[in-house]
């Protein structure tokens, strides 16, 4: 559910990351002692149109992401992203909650 038919974000953070160079996939490469993924939802989250998140993240990587998002504001759902970026967006937009406006971060 979100606030009062609000926008959802749509936080697309499913790719490994292999231009990054790092150990793990991007959305969990820290950026000023925060993961990627945690900053870029609360940006989003700060916003006062959206009332609600859906993150698409690696397979797998679910847990560790929903545990990563647990302080933001607004209710956050997190699915495992596809095999591309249109297969994730794809899924993220079936797991919005209700029928609101989407931004896709």
């Amino acid at each position: 559910m979100t606030r009062g038919g609000l926008a959802t974000a749509i936080v697309l953070a499913a790719g490994g990351g292999r231009r990054l160079g790092a150990d793990e996939p991007k959305a969990f490469v820290s950026i000023g002692g925060r993961p990627l993924i945690a900053v870029s939802s609360a940006a989003a989250a700060a916003s006062p149109v959206i009332g609600s998140v859906v993150a698409a993240v690696p397979p797998g990587l679910e847990d560790r992401a929903r545990e990563l998002l647990d302080g933001i504001d607004v209710p956050v759902t997190v699915i495992a992203g596809g095999r591309s970026r249109q297969a994730s967006v794809e899924l993220a937009m079936n797991a919005v909650p209700e029928a609101v406006p989407i931004v896709v971060c």
